[in-house]
């Protein structure tokens, strides 16, 4: 029996996406791919607020954060809260490409304070493909602009800072880079 939850542990560890973020441009691995991605919220988000309802050893040092949730497209595993980092910057999500390149873009979520109780769900359900040719793929930055206390929401949409993203990745790693585009294709 043992041996049987030993394997069942390992295939689990083996076939699951992992997804590392970095706040600064990194060159993957072999089969790895990076995801850029920015996450906006306007107006701003009142730190102090949300800082008092974090634990009590993390109070001094949370910002609000944005995660997100990408698996194989036909797998059963996924990431869910793999760290695109703090608000209004670009995030390099370390991604394994699946075999057959396709990606699952489930959604991404907003913690506020880096608090995992306090956090607005923004589910996509999008599949995308990482092109052979680079393994730097542009998400696109997601604007979502609310109106009150409660988050209520007033727009949603998906910007393109494309060249931006573009010029940030070759000041860091070189002007050899390719970023593509994500071509995004609704989920079955």
């Amino acid at each position: 029996m043992r041996n049987r939850l030993c394997l069942a542990a390992a295939l689990f560890a083996t076939l699951s996406l992992s997804a590392f973020a970095q706040t600064k441009p990194i060159a993957p691995k072999r089969n790895e791919a990076i995801l850029v991605i920015k996450v906006r919220l306007q107006p701003g988000v009142q730190e102090d607020f949300f800082k008092n309802y974090a634990s009590a050893k993390k109070r001094g040092e949370t910002i609000t954060k944005a995660y997100l949730g990408i698996g194989a497209y036909y797998g059963y595993m996924s990431s869910t809260g793999s760290e695109i980092g703090p608000l209004n910057q670009f995030g390099y999500v370390k991604a394994s490409i699946p075999k057959d390149r396709a990606i699952l873009f489930r959604s991404f979520e907003v913690r506020l304070a880096d608090h995992s109780n306090l956090f607005i769900n923004f589910p996509l359900n999008l599949r995308f493909t990482v092109p052979e040719d680079t393994p730097y793929v542009y998400l696109g930055t997601f604007v979502y602009r609310y109106s009150d206390e409660y988050f209520t929401m007033l727009s949603f949409e998906r910007v393109d800072e494309f060249d931006e993203a573009l010029a940030e990745l070759r000041a860091a790693l070189g002007p050899s880079i390719k970023l593509a585009r994500a071509v995004f294709k609704e989920a079955d």
